[in-house]
């Protein structure tokens, strides 16, 4: 592992709340859009180092702070049925009472109170999920190649067949980046691209 990623710590969570927000407007900063910003934290990065820790790595700037993340599940089907029935319940009663400040704040709101469904790729040997989000201070160093190839890693020494990934369809450079991983597109969905790469077979 690179000496600029390592494991995510407890005491990193923090740093997953902010990353969320910072980078949630398409790798954008977010927190004009929200009234309530840790909810991104809440739905897209930390339940994942909640569920399987040993999967998810923080990238370091130059000063040694936290300033992305690669979290996700090598089974999003059990990832999934314990989002629904444990994590998510407590934030669906706290978000039913909450006003939306924006269309895109809206869009988490029903994230979170419809909850995760049954998808088709993880099904169709691709069952982990991946994640990865970098504030602009350490993009274009080949941080988020390298915590690709950590993930990619893991789930090869645990026999994960195949990975998939959601990405907003207007990102045309994230999309170009993952292609370059070996990443290919499963499904293009109204808003986002859905992409797959295998592993082990």
């Amino acid at each position: 592992m690179p000496n600029n990623i390592r494991a995510v710590k407890a005491q990193d969570i923090p740093y997953l709340y902010n990353i969320s927000i910072k980078t949630a407007d398409g790798g954008d900063d977010a927190t004009d859009l929200f009234n309530t910003p840790l909810l991104l934290g809440q739905y897209f990065s930390a339940p994942y180092f909640q569920y399987e820790p040993q999967l998810c790595s923080i990238a370091l700037d130059r000063n040694n702070k936290p300033s992305g993340y690669a979290v996700g599940t090598s089974n999003t089907v059990l990832y999934n049925s314990w989002l629904n029935t444990v994590w998510l319940p407590p934030l669906q009663e706290f978000v039913k009472a909450l006003e939306p400040k924006s269309d895109a704040e809206q869009r988490v709101f029903d994230h979170i109170l419809k909850g995760h469904g049954q998808g088709l790729w993880e099904h169709s040997g691709y069952p982990a999920k991946l994640r990865i989000d970098l504030l602009p201070s350490i993009r274009g160093q080949g941080i988020g190649r390298s915590l690709v190839e950590e993930f990619i890693t893991k789930l090869y020494e645990m026999k994960i067949p195949g990975v998939h990934l959601r990405i907003s369809g207007h990102n045309t450079n994230v999309i170009k980046f993952y292609e370059k991983m070996g990443f290919y597109l499963l499904e293009n969905t109204d808003n986002s691209y859905i992409m797959g790469k295998k592993i082990y077979e």
